[in-house]
């Protein structure tokens, strides 16, 4: 373990090296002519050479590499024996950043690289900066006339793309393009548009509106989500999307209860005046900009929505520090009976489907309890009123998903109740007010 530490840090230590020199010179792309420069410190040799030299009359590979690379040390004797073969046609420069003296000494330790036919280059900082890269082993491939015809990691250096360089083709169509500008010291943003999975939650946006959305899986049996975003939402309105799973914009009927010593931190202003007159905010604007959220949550895949809603949880629960407590409690609830089961037919449809609009309510495959949310739901005065019913309990007994069909007269909607009315003329519901126990969610602000 201790030397997969030492690895990656010297890894680390190379990018931050050659971020900092590729700043000074421009790096050379496939197609550029490399420039003239006298090279030195070769391994056993005193004087300086020219690039030039390398590549007149036969091509070059400027092989980058470190003692700590195994990668890098696996390709050395392939690189050696290719250039004893083709020692007339090919030369290869095996270039390192690391000093003299400890390449010397990693090379005598290491006599079965046999470093005998490419030429060795210690110290280097010129050819990584007119080459500059992250990732080694990082091969540089010139034609005889100078030009830079590819760049590679180790899965091009073979005999016949050699022989290919020198006949003057390419078989190369991929070549290595290693990100110059990352640093990892910054937040990521390379993979902003193509991640697989994200989770990311900001403060609030200036310019956009406040609201939510669900992406969900195609197939209408599962109850499967594979996106939620939420935009500019009190951290009450984003939480009740979690625990209450859609039943409605706002908390229903007390289902999620929040106990805290500051309702500014949950609530908008008018949800808690007395709090928000004794906080600090002299604005609604003010008060925005410090508690109002974006959140997303994508997955690589669809998951049901009871084991999404829980992802979701413990992200706010991470930052927000508060403690949840689930239990159930005694509360009042609307009972759903069926008068004569006989009116009632097992459906054969084989997806789940709700309408209702003006024409009439149209139901496929659901249950009493999903047919009877929806309408508590969609039939509204408007969009941010609570449903009219409490939580619904099944009383039916009924044991398969059913049918429903209606047809609204005059092109009005109907009202609620009215629909309520219409379902028990024809198919035989009623509804009853009753205390059952129900699920709750309790959500308590951790003690400091």
């Amino acid at each position: 373990m201790k030397k997969l530490t030492l690895i990656i840090m010297l890894s680390l230590s190379l990018n931050n090296l050659l971020h900092a020199q590729n700043r000074a010179v421009p790096s050379l792309k496939i197609g550029d002519k490399v420039p003239q420069i006298a090279l030195k410190g070769f391994l056993g040799k005193r004087e300086a050479k020219d690039l030039k030299e390398f590549y007149k009359g036969k091509v070059l590979i400027i092989n980058f590499w470190a003692s700590w690379c195994v990668p890098c040390l696996k390709e050395l004797p392939i690189l050696d024996s290719l250039a004893k073969v083709n020692a007339d046609k090919l030369n290869v420069i095996s270039v390192t950043y690391e000093s003299r003296d400890h390449t010397v000494s990693f090379l005598e330790k290491h006599p079965d690289l046999k470093l005998k036919s490419v030429a060795v280059l210690l110290g280097d900082s010129v050819l990584h900066q007119i080459f500059s890269h992250r990732i080694i082993p990082h091969n540089v491939w010139i034609d005889s006339s100078g030009t830079v015809r590819n760049i590679t990691g180790s899965e091009g250096i073979t005999q016949s793309n050699i022989d290919l360089l020198i006949e003057g083709k390419s078989s190369l169509t991929k070549n290595k393009n290693d990100a110059i500008g990352f640093n990892f010291n910054e937040t990521f943003h390379k993979g902003d548009s193509n991640f697989i999975s994200r989770s990311i939650l900001t403060g609030y946006m200036e310019g956009i509106p406040g609201g939510l959305s669900y992406r969900r899986s195609w197939n209408p049996k599962k109850r499967e989500i594979i996106r939620f975003f939420s935009f500019n939402v009190s951290l009450s309105h984003l939480l009740w999307s979690v625990v209450g799973m859609e039943k409605s914009i706002r908390n229903y009927y007390h289902l999620m209860r929040i106990e805290t010593k500051d309702s500014t931190r949950y609530f908008w202003p008018s949800e808690c005046p007395e709090s928000f007159n004794r906080s600090k905010y002299k604005t609604k604007a003010n008060w925005m900009k410090d508690n109002l959220y974006c959140y997303e949550l994508t997955l690589p895949k669809p998951f049901q929505d009871t084991a999404f809603f829980d992802f979701m949880l413990n992200d706010l629960k991470r930052v927000f520090k508060f403690d949840i407590e689930k239990r159930r409690e005694k509360i009042l609830c609307t009972s759903i009976y069926v008068k004569e089961s006989g009116l009632l037919k097992a459906s054969k449809a084989d997806t789940s489907y709700i309408q209702v609009n003006s024409d009439g309510l149209t139901a496929k495959r659901v249950s009493p309890v999903e047919l009877f949310h929806y309408i508590n739901e969609k039939v509204k005065p408007n969009l941010n009123s609570i449903p009219a019913d409490p939580p619904f309990i099944d009383k039916t007994e009924l044991k398969f998903p059913i049918d429903v069909a209606l047809r609204f007269d005059n092109g009005r909607l109907p009202s609620y109740q009215e629909i309520k009315g219409i379902l028990e003329k024809r198919y035989g519901f009623n509804t009853k007010l009753e205390k059952h126990k129900y699920p709750i969610t309790i959500i308590r602000d951790m003690e400091p």
